[in-house]
């Protein structure tokens, strides 16, 4: 007897935990636009189905960061899939130096990449809006991490990890990622708790002073 009432407990604890989890919802008040650019991977022919390779955070005020491995060069495959490496945020001067085509809408449309020119970065930028509460403790925590990074691995500690981590601390994102921890996941929980959201694609550009530069694709491969 004592077995099956704890057995009851334990399945009654789980099913409240899930039900915990169904009962986020979205802040009333938004009035602070905010937005994610989810990089593709880099490619020759747009019209090529690619999946992103990155992701970063437009806080308000189009501030822009990201999270990526702080070791250079790359290492080993292996070691940057499954061990922990040292991890680091980067901001509009980090990326002027080592990632201009995520920050120069005219690189983005010709670069080099791998020693190939013709490549181009395409962009989609994700906007939504959310309460000026939750926008001031996303920067935040933005800022702490950047002051205090965590490390990093391709496997679960990532730059969608990171991304979404700092979602939940602002009370953005209920906690957990749909499927593997991709700037994809990323995407379908934003679709799935703020369905007015806009998407744009195309060449993503944004200067010291945080004024945006967009071209979008001229391609309309929705038919391919």
């Amino acid at each position: 007897m004592q077995r099956v009432t704890l057995t009851l407990l334990l399945i009654l604890t789980l099913l409240s935990t899930g039900c915990t989890r169904h009962d986020f919802s979205i802040a009333q008040d938004r009035d602070v636009e905010i937005g994610v650019l989810l990089r593709k991977q880099f490619t020759t022919d747009v019209c090529d189905r690619r999946i992103y390779r990155h992701i970063h955070i437009l806080l308000d005020g189009n501030e822009i960061m990201g999270y990526n491995l702080g070791v250079q060069p790359r290492p080993m495959f292996i070691t940057y899939l499954l061990t922990h490496i040292h991890g680091e945020v980067r901001n509009y001067q980090d990326l002027i130096g080592i990632r201009e085509h995520y920050i120069n809408a005219d690189v983005a449309r010709d670069t080099t990449y791998h020693g190939k020119p013709g490549n181009k970065m395409v962009t989609d930028w994700v906007r939504f809006k959310v309460s000026r509460e939750q926008a001031d403790k996303l920067r935040e925590a933005w800022y702490e991490m950047r002051r205090n990074p965590p490390e990093f691995r391709l496997w679960g500690d990532n730059c969608a990890s990171r991304l979404a981590e700092n979602f939940v601390k602002a009370g953005i994102l209920p906690p957990g990622l749909p499927g593997f921890d991709r700037p994809e996941a990323v995407l379908k929980q934003l679709e799935k708790y703020y369905p007015d959201l806009t998407m744009a694609t195309g060449y993503f550009g944004i200067d010291a002073e945080h004024n945006i530069t967009f071209i979008p694709l001229a391609n309309d491969c929705s038919a391919e």
